[in-house]
């Protein structure tokens, strides 16, 4: 259950959104920090077992839903409301005091980030200038403080718009080998007798071009809503790409471990199988020890391991610099300057020989830079999302993106930068906040002036061990993780596909050729089949076939708006999955909705796509104290959720609504699945919705459930539940109940027991007094029948068919899961002595089962 103190400020939530006007606003402005951070922990929830299909309690793990932005729709900003501050918990301090004791909490993150951000650096940043043609360095900005600079630029731009926790940017290790294209390509058009200063200001023009038109491209697609396309790509072409990435950063170690450039890799087994061991241990603490102080101890240890030999003169510093076990400098033999010295020098000598024809002819790889970096930037910022659990809002994200890149332009790194996967990770499982990015961008400021000091004093057994580390994280979550959780077996051949075609294509081209793929199978799989929202709306019309008190079906009728039920047919997959939870998220925000019901009676199919968003709009709902209540679900289909690893929670039979059933939520059958969202609404205005049938209008007083084992007393509280509304147009009420329990005989069946066939002539309609009646109807694509209705205590079923002298539309048998079931059976000749001795009776018998058939739809059923 949620805890009181969140669960009160999110009904003063909900209370200053209804006094706001109408108009539409942007509702990523109204989320407070109180439902960010919410802890649902220690509460016993049911959750559907496949095994055995009974409903088993377990305890849910804590689930920090550390989210910022609401809707992913593009909502239309005319209005802001300002955010409600987080109420304090008691004891929790404020002031310099609580600064102290956040800051202590960063550190773990922190240093790792500012290690590993370090380590990319100097194993990539060293590498922009280096391309093959270009003039030495001496003629260029320092390449590891062009790196730290596009980072701290980067967190600068991402920290004014990310929802992500730690919202860390990092340069992009995707694109160096394409701008080593284009600066092979500028050496090449480079006109004759060109000096090294106009070769290398045309290179740092380029660079500053591609990263600043990147930001712009960013922003305008951000803004005029084009962001929102990027999520039809499919989740498996990002896991493959992903699990390409791991098998890179694996390789990676052998070639960062290396002594020198162009050592024999079977020759320098000592070198990069430490980096293995160094990796593989971090892997097996992260996995089995979980602690946020070991990983980061292991870091700093490892990282100042080669001073401390030094210092300790077991091992001479400049010996294991000469045998190759310490990073290499990227400015030896040069005269030293400050890294702004270095890099105003650059710019000032080279910038003003750029030549701006050569770099306009560079346009087309600039183009496919920016379309690259989309792909890449989709990429890790939804596998952060799926291995943080933490909701991105994509537009924000991107926007955010734009500016971040602009802002690496403008400060001289000029390198384009993305939401790094890989840091972002490894702070997220170290506890880390918006305020360890401020952190981790304080310190690389601080690392640029230290940087040519500390660099090389680091083992190249750090940098190889961080790159298997992170390696393993992203094979175990990708590879692994399809393996279990594939809605087909297409799903594994595209990831395997991709990796393989990494390695031996590029990263660039897998990614594409990937996508196309995909495509390709999905578009074979699912042609002419797309998802359709065949109705969305809220449960005015929408009732469930229970009967209920006056006072509980006047309070439905009263706030009927806190229900919203969408019917879906076709299939859910990487475009269409979208559409379905933008309309949810809607009705979450915007309709005030607190249970939405999805019947998937139409629904075909579900890719692995639609399964996670699925699972992500649940983590939205339970954040929000909400529910999405799945129903009517083939076993395709819930098999592919199950495997995705979604859980789905279950009201155990017979209970009332239950404290704490939030999130995503299932439901068999339809009109269960609707009875628990009118169960919601009734408990949270303070009513038991277990002893639900009682009666208004007569001196029995006790519950169906405690007079079931009496037939002639579960009769008559049956017909006075039923009638009670109508039987006031009767002169003589208590003499009408006479005469109908006259003419309704009760009857007990067994389990199992088939009660009519589906197309046979409708000779009565039942009631039930106790036990449960289940609807099925032959399904066309299936061998057995399919559940359309389950016809609980106190409600009646072929009354339609009885009274239109028609046959039924479906078969009815005893619930076999069950006990016996007492009926009360009304026959056609029963009837037609009604009509004929008291038609006003007969009339009153009609009306109350016409507004039972409208209110519970059953062709939705």
């Amino acid at each position: 259950m949620l805890p009181t103190a969140v669960a009160k400020k999110f009904k003063e939530e909900q209370q200053e959104l209804s006094r706001a006007p109408s108009t539409a606003f942007d509702f990523e402005d109204v989320i407070s920090p109180s439902l960010a951070g919410v802890q649902f922990a220690g509460f016993q929830n049911p959750v559907i077992n496949r095994s055995n299909s009974q409903p088993l309690l377990y305890s849910e793990a804590s689930c920090d839903f550390k989210e910022w932005a609401l809707l992913e729709a593009d909502l239309p900003r005319t209005q802001s409301v300002p955010n409600i501050a987080a109420p304090k918990e008691q004891g929790e301090g404020s002031g310099p005091v609580q600064l102290l004791k956040d800051i202590s909490s960063q550190l773990a993150p922190t240093s790792v980030t500012i290690i590993m951000y370090s380590v990319f650096a100097v194993t990539y940043g060293s590498q922009i200038y280096t391309s093959p043609g270009l003039p030495g360095p001496e003629y260029a900005p320092d390449g590891v403080s062009a790196w730290l600079l596009s980072n701290i630029a980067g967190e600068i731009g991402t920290l004014m718009f990310t929802a992500l926790p730690c919202a860390l940017a990092g340069g992009a290790i995707e694109m160096l080998p394409i701008f080593h294209g284009m600066f092979t390509n500028i050496v090449t058009d480079m006109p004759a007798g060109a000096g090294p200063e106009e070769m290398m200001g045309t290179v740092l023009a380029t660079c500053f071009v591609t990263t600043m038109g990147l930001g712009l491209f960013f922003v305008v697609v951000a803004n005029f809503g084009v962001a929102k396309y990027l999520r039809s790509v499919p989740l498996v072409v990002l896991k493959g790409a992903l699990f390409g990435v791991s098998i890179w950063l694996m390789m990676s170690t052998f070639s960062i471990t290396l002594p020198h450039a162009g050592a024999d890799t079977q020759e320098a087994w000592p070198y990069w199988s430490l980096g293995i061991v160094v990796g593989t241990a971090l892997f097996l603490v992260d996995e089995f020890v979980r602690s946020k102080v070991v990983i980061p101890l292991m870091f700093v240890s490892i990282a100042a391991a080669p001073t401390i030999l030094h210092l300790l003169d077991i091992v001479d510093m400049d010996d294991m610099r000469d045998n190759g076990w310490l990073v290499k400098d990227p400015n030896q033999g040069l005269p030293r300057q400050i890294w702004y010295e270095k890099a105003y020098s650059a710019y000032s000598t080279s910038l003003s020989h750029a030549n701006w024809s050569i770099v306009a002819q560079q346009l087309p790889g600039m183009v496919g830079i920016w379309v690259t970096h989309a792909l890449c930037a989709l990429m890790d910022m939804k596998a952060t999302e799926m291995i943080s659990g933490v909701e991105t809002h994509i537009p924000t994200e991107i926007k955010g993106l734009g500016f971040a890149n602009i802002f690496s332009s403008l400060t001289g790194g000029s390198w384009p930068v993305y939401l790094n996967c890989s840091s972002n990770v490894s702070a997220w499982k170290l506890g880390g906040t918006r305020l360890g990015a401020i952190m981790s961008a304080l310190g690389q400021i601080v690392l640029l002036f230290v940087a040519q000091d500390i660099v090389p004093c680091l083992p190249r057994a750090l940098a190889g061990g961080a790159s298997w580390w992170l390696g393993a994280v992203f094979f175990k979550e990708t590879f692994i993780d399809i393996m279990n959780q594939h809605a087909q077996k297409s799903d594994i051949a595209v990831v395997v596909f991709m990796a393989v075609t990494m390695m031996v294509d590029g990263f660039v081209n897998a990614l594409l050729i990937g996508l196309m793929v995909a495509m390709g199978i999905f578009t074979l799989q699912y042609s002419g089949s797309p998802v359709v929202i065949r109705s969305s709306g809220d449960a005015r019309f929408f009732r469930s076939n229970v009967q209920r008190t006056k006072e509980h079906d006047n309070l439905i009728r009263q706030h009927y708006q806190k229900i919203w039920v969408i019917l879906v047919d076709g299939l859910l997959m990487f475009g269409s999955s979208p559409y379905l939870t933008d309309e949810a998220r809607r009705a979450m925000a915007s309709e005030g909705a607190e249970s939405i019901l999805l019947n998937f009676r139409g629904v075909q199919g579900l890719d692995y796509s639609g399964a996670l968003d699925l699972i992500v709009l649940g983590r939205r709902a339970a954040s929000l104290g909400r529910r999405i209540v799945l129903t009517e679900l083939s076993s395709d289909v819930l098999d592919t959720l199950t495997r995705a690893g979604a859980q789905l929670l279950h009201r155990p039979p017979g209970e009332g609504f239950v404290e704490g059933l939030v999130g995503l939520c299932y439901e068999e059958h339809y009109h269960t699945a609707l009875r628990l969202c009118e169960d919601a609404l009734l408990a949270s205005l303070g009513k038991d919705t277990k002893a639900t049938y009682h009666l208004s209008m007569t001196s029995l007083d006790e519950p169906l459930e405690e007079t079931s084992q009496n037939s002639d007393a579960g009769l008559s509280l049956l017909l006075r539940t039923t009638f009670h509304e109508n039987l006031h147009r009767i002169s003589d009420p208590q003499a009408a109940m006479v005469f109908l329990k006259k003419l309704f005989r009760t009857a007990e069946y067994p389990p199992g027991h088939t009660l009519w066939q589906e197309g046979q002539p409708a000779t009565l309609c039942i009631g039930v007094i106790d036990g449960e009646i289940w609807g099925l109807q032959a399904n066309t694509n299936a061998s057995k029948s399919r559940v359309i209705e389950v016809v609980p205590r106190g409600s009646f079923t072929g009354y339609t068919a009885l009274f239109n002298g028609e046959s039924y539309v479906h078969s009815a048998v005893v619930a076999p899961t069950g006990g016996r079931c007492v009926v009360a059976e009304l026959t056609s000749e029963a009837f037609q002595e009604i009509e004929e001795q008291w038609p006003g009776l007969a009339a009153v018998m009609l009306r109350t089962f016409l507004k039972i058939g409208v209110s519970e739809i059953r062709n939705m059923s």
